[in-house]
């Protein structure tokens, strides 16, 4: 499944440096922490993506509407229905994906907004770090794997915290595999 996110982590930034070659750097798109700022990129983005449709009131095209877990079988701490999100969406290739604003592009991470991605849609297993994954919009035009922004945001083996998971994405993209569902990866992430 890595594989797949590999390709999301593509469409997505391409998507993103169309729409900022578009509409100009996201510090200037007047971003709040709210769902009009999510909608935003939704809006400035989806002429980029290849979308199959929008969230519907029958559940096509959105999320697992059921729980999702944290790496390690806790219920996980960033649930894509929860806080103000944008419209959820389904790419054709079956990517579910849902933004989030951050606000202004000056904060802890430089992430001027979210995006969720699950990569195989509403198929199983619905966890952090194996088929959900979380990437950062960062003020300089790149997309990069969500950066902690606090320590609770870990990827750690066997660990059943509810953020289990969150960090995993850094590894996947960098390293191209899911060593950490089998070994303790925790100190060399911190060094990628």
């Amino acid at each position: 499944m890595y594989r797949d996110k590999d390709i999301s982590y593509s469409i997505f930034s391409q998507a993103y440096k169309h729409a900022i070659y578009e509409y100009g750097d996201p510090d200037g798109w007047n971003l709040t922490a709210s769902t009009n700022s999510s909608n935003i990129f939704f809006d400035y983005l989806k002429p980029y993506l290849k979308i199959e449709g929008v969230c519907e009131k029958n559940k096509k095209y959105c999320f697992y509407s059921g729980e999702y877990k944290s790496l390690f079988g806790a219920a996980f701490a960033q649930q894509p229905n929860n806080m103000y999100y944008s419209r959820q969406a389904q790419l054709i290739n079956g990517v579910s994906f849902v933004f989030f604003s951050d606000g202004n592009c000056q904060n802890i991470t430089n992430s001027c907004g979210v995006v969720y991605v699950d990569v195989n849609g509403i198929a199983p297993p619905n966890k952090a770090g194996v088929d959900y994954f979380i990437f950062g919009f960062i003020s300089d035009g790149t997309l990069a794997p969500r950066s902690p922004i606090n320590s609770n945001w870990i990827c750690e083996y066997n660990n059943k915290s509810a953020y289990n998971g969150t960090y995993c994405t850094k590894w996947a993209i960098k390293k191209g595999n899911m060593d950490y569902l089998r070994r303790d990866i925790s100190a060399e992430i911190r060094n990628l």
